[in-house]
């Protein structure tokens, strides 16, 4: 485990997504931050009219899957999730209505390009600065040229409201998270920081929003499109 809080990376965060993280918690987080009822799943939805394939980054138990069916998406869904445990609750959940890949982000593989791709509920942040470019980079590789890529973020001038503070802290983006003497890092990106990844990573079209979920969360959706193409 990462001695401080400037010291860590994404691995330093597995043992509690694969171990310490149940449904019930995730749920009961989900709840308190007011995305139980698909308040960032409700945005996107629009977007959604002509896209015929979706990838879900971090699927979890399901909130986004079980959105999006309900809400009536009619594409393939394909989802990432990393934890064993999780997988299974997905394969007994949705059996053969979706496709999912049992994977990390940076090791991810596939065959198909994606209309859109979600990495909702601030996933990005369970990864230091250094290492978000290197996901937004991997997985914008699947991603349509003409597709939609949609992040979301905490509000970066905010701390999330279970986070206490670190040994060595020097800046107000990094947290910790202390659950069951399990503690979790994240960072989280400023619109600013998020607009530099993607022109990094090729995107023409760099748009964001500030949304309340249900519980009056505030929260950023940022959407990246329009893929540069590739140099042969």
């Amino acid at each position: 485990m990462a001695s401080n809080i400037q010291n860590w990376s994404n691995y330093d965060n597995a043992q509690f997504y694969e171990n310490k993280l149940t449904t019930k918690k995730l749920k009961d987080f989900s709840s308190l931050g007011g995305l139980d009822e698909g308040s960032d799943v409700n945005l996107i939805m629009p977007y959604l009219n002509t896209a015929t394939s979706v990838l879900e980054v971090g699927a979890g138990y399901g909130r986004v899957v079980d959105l999006l069916i309900k809400r009536g998406f009619k594409g393939k869904i394909s989802a990432i999730e990393r934890s064993g445990t999780f997988v299974k609750i997905l394969n007994k959940k949705f059996k053969r209505k979706i496709t999912l890949y049992h994977n990390t982000i940076l090791n991810f593989e596939s065959n198909d390009k994606f209309d859109v791709i979600l990495w909702l509920w601030s996933g990005i942040s369970d990864f230091c600065k250094p290492e978000q470019l290197s996901t937004i980079k991997c997985l914008s590789s699947y991603l349509k040229p003409n597709g939609r890529f949609f992040i979301d973020t905490l509000v970066h001038s905010k701390n999330p409201a279970n986070a206490i503070d670190g040994d060595n802290q020097t800046d107000n983006q990094t947290y910790l998270i202390e659950i069951e003497s399990q503690k979790v890092y994240g960072y989280m990106p400023s619109p600013k920081e998020m607009k530099e990844y993607a022109k990094s990573t090729g995107f023409q079209n760099i748009e964001y929003c500030e949304y309340k979920t249900k519980t009056g969360r505030l929260r950023n959706l940022h959407t990246f499109s329009a893929l540069e193409k590739q140099k042969a």
